[in-house]
């Protein structure tokens, strides 16, 4: 009787190996995810295991009565509870999860219909529970896949399928290698919790790698665990309760495999695209194999996916994947060009250079023989597609009626995303001060031209009504009859125009005493005031409108002129200094690449560019800039050379660029107040001695100059206000020092800096009301005595009513003034027009 008792047990343990094996296997992964908390490889190794587990553990012929269930729940529900806020068991949710997809499974496998697209709606949902920060761990979801594969192959004989060692050989190697990398990459993003699918808090950003988590990790294990089913099929096949009259393996097999397949390649063209793309705009293979993994591009695969199933949805695979390959070839060629010969990204308004862009490329292409070769293909193409039967059908627009759904949750829950600036930023997209290459390369190629797309209308500017020819010679005529120009003079002064970083007269703030008169050396010099176009930053469109008299008013909000719009020669007093003979130079002590600056100078028509390189930084730097002193210094001896050209000398300073706090080792103008903090009078006083240094030196160019030979014109003026650590901190120390009710004069004042302007032969105009930066252009071309085209007068006639043209500032402009309307058409035609201008003086 013992004997027989001994032999039922051993019977029923030999019936049940597979699902013991599986719950000691579970055991063991869940004693290891206790025990150790961290570390990468440990936590997708734990992942591979209860995957099995999983894939196994649908298989067996395990049954749960109701009382099971519920213990299951009464057991593991408390723990659950009880230890979410420190920390979430693997074995605690899977035994929780296991229950619920015991119980959902049998009616799930009824819906044939849709069972081709719910791992997609799962997929779906893993990428929209952490971004949309729900308490909810995701282990339920994302491995609930594993169970409805394995349950597939619940009773179903394993019988011998063609090549079928080969794919699961290839697809372990295949899944390995690609995991192996993901893991690799994206370590700096998506921490271990993340990876066992357990967190209840992730960041934002690692929403958008659990999908492909999911995918990678689904792809191993379903290879994995069918190449052992395949390979013990003979043992498997005697052990387990095989029912003949299921589905046949190898019916099964070659549809998971071609289902797989078209799934698999369906993201490996989107992550194609990707690649070549980001590798486009980088020209780098090393940094573009870490870039794409970073949390902005990975959401670019997402863009370009959600974009790819639309498509799909809406004219079938064929279709939409010649069309995403054609937008992708025209995006990589354009790029390719634009960065190879401008240094900087291919825009969408770009097309007003096409005719610069057909010169270049014939320098390099035959273009007619490429032109013919592609009307002969479209041709080609057309014939067969009406005398080939086969052709046609391949072309054939299909329209997929049970991908809709998932479309257009994907578009509607990315088109949300993209279009919330708060809700894109947290996978690292943002806009930056710089519209150009750093935006392209931080945000990716795709996501970046959507953004350029969608603010097209505030990047360009509009063509005016009645722009053409006639028009444009009407109003330089009109402009030259109402504002004759003075005699010709036949001296030809050397001019220096310096704008000053961040300059501005801190004294104005009430309750806060200097050590020094910081402003003595500036005020002597004093003419008036300038209205910069920026505050704390965007430094180029002041020097935009001071070089070109030209205005960012017309310019949409956040666009840099320089970086959206000089592609080709471009007007201003530099070109027409040019026309009269001088020899022009830019001098900016920085990077020569920012803002452009190295490409625009040379449309703008400077003969030289003196950048960073220029100086050295063991003696010209004060802090971590070039002091304006030593910038001063080479001003003078570049004025010192006596040749027969004269000089015009476009001076940007950068001493007092912030940060404004450790900048010097020691401060010399200190700052006295019981209005501000300690750290808003180190601030400050940072502050002051730059502008006291950038007082100095331009009393230390004009004292130099003052006894010199050579009739010479200074300028001088603040390209902004400072930011005092943030913008909003200035805002917020200049509203408590200086309180202004009226909301118009408090917003002026944030924008308002000094001009000072002298000459060693002649008086210069004191500017009487706060004006444009543009004016300055004017009154250099006026007080110099050179030629100039009329269109500048524009300026004088705006004078009275209009001395600034101001984004914030000019709210109630009249868009039907005169004058308004002329100037807006003169900028269009010498910016994007056909610059008629430069044609009649």
């Amino acid at each position: 009787m013992k004997h027989s008792k001994f032999s039922r047990i051993f019977l029923k343990i030999k019936n049940h190996i597979s699902t013991i094996l599986i719950i000691i296997f579970l055991l063991l992964a869940s004693l290891v995810d206790y025990i150790i908390l961290y570390g990468q490889k440990t936590s997708a190794l734990i992942m591979l295991i209860i995957s099995a587990c999983i894939f196994f553990a649908a298989q067996s012929n395990f049954k749960m009565g109701k009382k099971a269930v519920f213990a299951v729940l009464a057991v593991n529900l408390p723990i659950l509870i009880l230890s979410i806020k420190t920390r979430i068991y693997i074995f605690n949710i899977l035994m929780l999860s296991y229950t619920l997809w015991y119980i959902i499974t049998p009616y799930v496998i009824k819906f044939k219909r849709f069972y081709s697209v719910f791992l997609p709606a799962l997929l779906i949902l893993s990428y929209l529970i952490p971004f949309s920060n729900m308490m909810f761990t995701l282990f339920p979801i994302t491995m609930y896949p594993f169970y409805l594969l394995g349950y597939k192959f619940k009773n179903v004989k394993v019988t011998k399928v063609r090549y079928g060692y080969f794919i699961l050989i290839l697809n372990i190697f295949a899944s390995s290698l690609v995991m192996f990398l993901f893991l690799l990459k994206t370590k700096p993003y998506f921490a271990t919790g993340d990876l066992r699918l357990v967190n209840l808090n992730s960041p934002y950003e690692t929403s958008a790698y659990h999908p492909f988590w999911g995918i990678l990790l689904l792809w191993i294990t379903t290879s994995i665990c069918l190449f052992i089913k395949y390979f013990f099929r003979e043992k498997i096949n005697i052990d387990e309760e095989v029912n003949p009259t299921s589905n046949k393996f190898e019916e099964i097999f070659k549809k998971l495999s071609r289902q797989a397949f078209n799934f698999l390649s369906f993201i490996l063209f989107a992550c194609v695209l990707i690649f070549i793309t980001e590798y486009t705009i980088r020209g780098d293979l090393k940094d573009t194999v870490t870039t794409v993994f970073k949390p902005s591009i990975v959401f670019n695969l997402i863009f370009i996916l959600t974009i790819y199933l639309c498509l799909t949805a809406l004219m079938g695979r064929v279709l939409s994947s010649i069309t995403l390959f054609l937008i992708t070839a025209v995006l990589v060629v354009a790029n390719y060009v634009k960065f190879k010969y401008f240094d900087e990204p291919f825009y969408p308004w770009d097309t007003y250079i096409l005719k610069e862009g057909i010169i270049i490329s014939k320098e390099y292409v035959n273009l007619p023989l490429i032109l013919i070769g592609i009307l002969i293909f479209i041709i080609a193409f057309i014939i067969l597609l009406i005398f080939n039967k086969r052709v046609r059908s391949f072309f054939k627009p299909k329209f997929i009626k049970k991908l809709c759904p998932l479309a257009a949750s994907l578009l509607i829950i990315n088109g949300f995303i993209i279009n919330t600036p708060g809700q894109v930023s947290k996978f690292w997209i943002v806009k930056s001060w710089y519209i150009g290459k750093v935006e392209m390369l931080a945000n990716g190629l795709f996501v970046q031209n959507y953004m350029y797309l969608k603010n097209y209308d505030k990047y360009v500017l509009s063509e005016p009504s009645g722009y053409s020819m006639e028009k444009i010679k009407e109003i330089n005529d009109r402009l030259s009859k109402e504002f004759p120009k003075s005699t010709k003079s036949d001296i030809k002064p050397d001019i220096v125009l310096i704008m000053c970083e961040s300059f501005w007269d801190p004294t104005v703030l009430k309750g806060v005493h200097f050590s020094e008169d910081i402003m003595k050396n500036f005020n002597k010099y004093k003419k008036g005031e300038i209205v910069s176009p920026a505050i704390g930053g965007g430094t180029s469109n002041v020097e935009f409108e001071a070089l070109t008299g030209l205005s960012t008013y017309f310019l949409g909000p956040g666009v840099l002129a320089y970086n959206v719009y000089f592609r080709r020669d471009t007007p201003g007093i530099v070109s027409v200094l040019n026309d009269n003979g001088y020899n022009t130079i830019a001098i900016h002590p920085y990077k020569a690449e920012m803002y452009n600056r190295d490409k625009v100078y040379k449309f703008l028509g400077f003969d030289e560019f003196i950048s960073l390189d220029s100086f050295n930084a063991d003696t010209d730097l004060k802090g971590p800039y070039v002091s304006d002193d030593r910038l001063i210094d080479k001003v003078l001896e570049i004025l010192s050379k006596k040749d027969d050209e004269p000089k015009f000398i476009w001076v940007l300073t950068m001493q007092n660029h912030d940060p404004y706090v450790d900048k010097y080792d020691k401060l010399e103008v200190s700052v006295t107040s019981d209005k501000l903090n300690d750290e808003e009078k180190i601030i400050l006083s940072t502050y002051a001695e730059g502008v006291r240094d950038g007082a100095n030196s331009l009393d230390k160019l004009i004292s130099k100059l003052e006894n010199s030979s050579t009739p010479t014109l200074v300028y001088f003026f603040g390209d902004h206000l400072p930011r005092m650590g943030s913008l909003e901190k200035m805002y917020e120390i200049y509203d408590r020092l200086n309180p202004e009710e009226d909301p118009y004069k408090r917003e002026f004042r944030y924008y308002v800096t000094p001009y000072a302007s002298w000459s060693n032969f002649k008086e210069t105009t004191s500017f009487h009301l706060p004006v444009s930066p543009a004016h300055i252009a004017l009154e250099i071309l006026k007080d110099s005595g050179v030629e100039y085209p009329s269109y500048f007068n524009i300026l004088d006639g705006l004078k009275k009513d209009h001395a600034f043209l101001h984004q914030i500032l000019s709210k109630d402009i009249d868009r039907e003034n005169q004058y308004i309307k002329d100037y807006e058409m003169i900028e269009y035609d010498l910016i994007l027009g056909n610059q008629y201008l430069k044609d009649f003086e």
